[in-house]
């Protein structure tokens, strides 16, 4: 979580109504967004896993045919 800079507090400080809704609103929108990539990233991996283990399953558990 990023820290919430001197130069921020001031600017925050200092907005009306409209400013403050729209900056809260660009906030929500960029963590609503890093937070659907992250999921989508987990959901690939968790696929990719479960695919590797089917795959293991279906091969011959090491035995060689001559």
């Amino acid at each position: 979580m990023e820290k919430l800079e001197r130069k921020d507090y001031k600017a925050i400080k200092h907005m009306n109504r409209e400013i403050m809704e729209k900056y809260l609103n660009g906030i929500y929108q960029r963590g609503y967004s890093d937070g659907a990539t992250a999921m989508a990233r987990e959901q690939k991996a968790e696929r990719d896993k479960a695919l590797a283990q089917q795959s293991e399953a279906a091969e011959p558990a090491g035995e060689v045919q001559p």
